[in-house]
């Protein structure tokens, strides 16, 4: 999709907006809020995140709401299964937020949670370090989206911030092994 048919301007993931899935306006609330009023996860539940944090989590949001590749790897619903993400994006990722606090391992189940109106969310859970909950960049990856990010080795894998062309029009998904 053509970013410039989306709206006036795009206010944060720019490496999207000549290609993109996602509208002018989800960037402007993803900048403010980064998903707090799109998924309704308060990321700073518990306690102001540091902005290393902030960027990564915004550069991971931008990707999963604009990478109009992320189809490729659909499943029901809305849905995408095992994202193959670069290890080095998920090493760098826990890095920047290793000291920053989460209540939980995995926001996919508290978001599932929150809208089948089971919640609340959050209770009676702990605020742990990045660190502590994830242990490394492959617990990272491999829990905080549930079975959506897959850590991966090889170089055919996603990226959540890039210039220039997007590496990610060339990832292709690992062949079923149902096959």
């Amino acid at each position: 999709m053509d970013g410039a048919k989306k709206g006036p301007g795009f206010a944060t993931c720019f490496p999207w907006k000549n290609k993109s899935c996602c509208w002018a306006n989800t960037t402007v609330e993803l900048k403010k809020n980064i998903v707090k009023n799109i998924l309704h996860l308060d990321w700073e539940y518990c306690g102001n995140l540091s902005e290393s944090c902030k960027k990564y989590l915004l550069h991971e949001a931008c990707f999963y709401f604009c990478d109009p590749n992320l189809v490729k790897w659909k499943t029901t619903g809305a849905y995408v299964s095992e994202l193959p993400i670069c290890s080095d994006a998920c090493d760098k990722w826990l890095e920047a937020c290793k000291n920053d606090k989460t209540y939980s391992e995995n926001w996919m189940d508290d978001y599932t949670l929150y809208h089948s109106k089971k919640g609340p969310i959050k209770t009676n859970r702990p605020c742990r370090t990045f660190a502590e909950v994830f242990q490394n960049g492959e617990g990272l990856c491999n829990k905080v989206y549930g079975l959506a990010f897959k850590y991966e080795r090889s170089s055919n894998c996603l990226v959540f911030n890039f210039k220039g062309e997007n590496p990610n029009d060339k990832v292709v998904p690992a062949p079923s092994s149902s096959s």
